[in-house]
């Protein structure tokens, strides 16, 4: 049995009291350490391999991107690519590279490395 965790406002997440006087907030991205503990993370520590997390740039970044991903146990991967690879249509090469670039300028794909 599967869960699926669809929760795409989970970025959106803050704390209640994070902001000062000034209006700013501590350190970059400070909230991140405010997210609730998504049941992928507890998948991690302490399930089986159940959880599959469908995430998208419709909420945190641009809803005209269409673009999602999902995090996912290998056994699930493998099997969402081959239904992929014969029954979706990839995104838009202009929304793919705005992301990418969108990314590469916050640094993010320094920390996961460049898409294959």
């Amino acid at each position: 049995l599967a869960i699926i965790e669809d929760d795409p406002y989970y970025m959106l997440t803050l704390p209640p009291d994070t902001k000062h006087g000034d209006g700013w907030v501590d350190g970059d991205m400070a909230g991140i350490r405010a997210l609730p503990t998504s049941y992928l993370y507890l998948d991690w520590l302490y399930g089986d391999g159940r959880v599959i997390r469908l995430d998208s740039t419709a909420k945190i970044i641009a809803p005209g991107l269409r673009i999602g991903w999902v995090t996912a146990p290998s056994v699930y991967i493998n099997k969402l690519k081959l239904r992929q690879e014969t029954s979706i249509q990839a995104p838009s090469g202009l929304a793919q590279a705005s992301l990418a670039a969108l990314l590469r300028h916050w640094g993010a794909l320094n920390r996961v490395g460049e898409p294959a």
